[in-house]
């Protein structure tokens, strides 16, 4: 459960809460933007982010920047943020900003950043593929969401054209009929080679979908399948999706520790926390941030404004949390299962009923999910697939 020194610390920051979208399946939506949080996250809370992580002995501070809208505070904002980091970046110490964006927001000024400070970031994009698609989830009148999605089109094409190392994450909603050789190919031809898909996350928190999860795990080995294909005949340019990339690491090092943060052997929050517009620290990924309903209080392990790295890893609230996370990821049913060895537990929160982080159901669709996923790793069938990666 400790604390460790010298490696790579992961902190996700809000950088603001307000986003130009209204997706529906935004785990963010109806969270509090209530008056007593700052709009966007001051730049002294990021300032002394770092300091505080550089003199708790990390070499490594990856800053994850996620909104709302993360873009919204604009590019001096972003700017101003990128220069602190390679102020405070050294030979002992690193720092480096991964941006998720929506793409409406993108500008020339932006398109200089990326040129400018790709030695401290990088950008992903949630993408939804398709117009129809964007045009359900968005509750706008449909003239002003066609002309954001060709925006978004618009920009995507702009990051291939100037070589920009960017991904995309794609949302797979199980309600729509998805043709896994469509999508594929419309990724590829718009020239995106980096590609993590997101299950919908009200089929995540759902306890009674096991036929969701049978589709998306059939929805996986047809991109699997579609990538081994792309990647035999493209050597040089290669298709990289995030799902492949976790099961090719069990395969290929016989590691059960080598795959997401749902999975790590170590506890989650011994190496990610996320930090709040005011500064309040939470032992979990942004997901939960003012998500979390009456449990809130219960994530929140202190203020990286007014605390040390150590005082928070060490106090009482943090050892507490990883003491509860400790023991849902070990209980006797976990331990007993056959999947336990790659799942190592799985979350502590997603699997607990109604996110209580009190009881575990074992019939879960997340647990569900987990099962089948790891399965693939021992199917013949399949798993050939992740070796052309």
């Amino acid at each position: 459960m400790g604390f460790s020194t010298g490696n790579t610390f992961c902190v996700i920051m809000k950088s603001t809460f307000d986003c130009n979208l209204n997706c529906s399946y935004c785990y963010q939506k109806g969270v509090s933007k209530g008056s007593s949080y700052p709009r966007m996250m001051p730049l002294l809370i990021i300032k002394k982010t770092i300091e505080k992580f550089r003199d708790a002995g990390y070499k490594r501070l990856e800053l994850q920047w996620i909104g709302g809208e993360t873009t919204l505070p604009g590019i001096k904002y972003f700017r101003d943020i990128f220069d602190l980091s390679r102020m405070y970046s050294d030979n002992s110490f690193q720092v480096f900003n991964r941006v998720q964006s929506n793409c409406t927001l993108l500008n020339e000024s932006w398109f200089s950043a990326l040129s400018d400070f790709s030695d401290v970031f990088d950008l992903s994009i949630s993408y939804d593929v398709y117009l129809d698609y964007f045009e359900t989830i968005q509750e706008m009148p449909e003239k002003k969401s066609r002309l954001i999605f060709n925006k978004i089109e618009n920009n995507i094409d702009r990051l291939v054209e100037d070589a920009v190392d960017f991904g995309v994450l794609v949302t797979v909603d199980l309600e729509r009929n998805i043709s896994p050789r469509e999508m594929f190919d419309k990724l590829i031809q718009k020239g995106i080679r980096k590609i993590a898909f997101q299950l919908n996350y009200s089929h995540v928190f759902d306890f009674g979908i096991s036929s969701k999860g049978d589709l998306y795990i059939d929805f996986l080995k047809e991109m699997f399948k579609f990538q081994y294909e792309h990647n035999l005949r493209n050597v040089k340019d290669k298709v990289y999706i995030r799902e492949s990339l976790y099961l090719q690491r069990y395969i290929q090092s016989n590691e059960y520790s080598a795959s997401s943060c749902h999975n790590h052997a170590s506890l989650c929050n011994s190496y990610m926390w996320s930090i709040d517009t005011n500064g309040d620290v939470y032992g979990t990924c942004d997901s939960f941030v003012r998500n979390f309903d009456d449990k809130v209080e219960s994530i929140i392990i202190g203020n990286i404004a007014v605390e040390s790295v150590e005082g928070i890893m060490f106090g009482e609230k943090h050892q507490r949390l990883q003491e509860v996370f400790f023991n849902l990821r070990n209980e006797s049913k976990c331990l007993k299962c056959s999947f336990y060895k790659f799942c190592n537990g799985g979350c502590p929160v997603y699997k607990s009923e109604n996110n209580s982080l009190e009881t575990f159901n074992d019939k879960s669709g997340y647990c569900n999910y987990m099962r089948k996923y790891f399965s693939l790793i021992e199917n013949e069938d399949v798993n050939f697939f992740h070796s052309a990666i």
